[in-house]
């Protein structure tokens, strides 16, 4: 009984070492993430409609889309990471693995649906 109390130190502080490593592999994925992907625009055209084609999009950073995009089905926007990544406005949204959603019209937490509301 008494090595099994003196283990319960260790194994809390082995279990807070495990929760503070995965928390900080979570924070670094999410900056990742956040400097990869960015919000792009969809606007083609005249009345072209063709969401698989990168340049009908441009780079948008007046907000989030996810929240000015308001009820519809349309494509408004992606969330995707640009073809030039050291200056993100001047590349164009990387689609890959977008094409089909945007394609068929499935749910996808990086497509946008409704009409642009600013």
């Amino acid at each position: 009984m008494k090595k099994l109390i003196k283990l319960v130190p260790m194994m809390a502080l082995l279990l807070g070492l495990g929760v503070y490593t995965v928390n900080a592999k979570m924070k670094a994925l999410e900056a990742e993430n956040a400097l990869t992907d960015q919000q792009w625009i969809y606007s083609p055209p005249g009345s072209a409609d063709d969401p698989t084609n990168q340049d009908y999009y441009q780079h948008y950073s007046m907000g989030d889309l996810q929240e000015e995009c308001e009820d519809g089905l349309e494509v408004c926007g992606v969330s995707a990471p640009s073809t030039n990544p050291s200056n993100p406005a001047a590349g164009k949204p990387d689609l890959t693995g977008l094409e089909t959603d945007l394609e068929e019209g499935n749910p996808n937490a990086n497509i946008f649906r409704g009409n642009f509301s600013r």
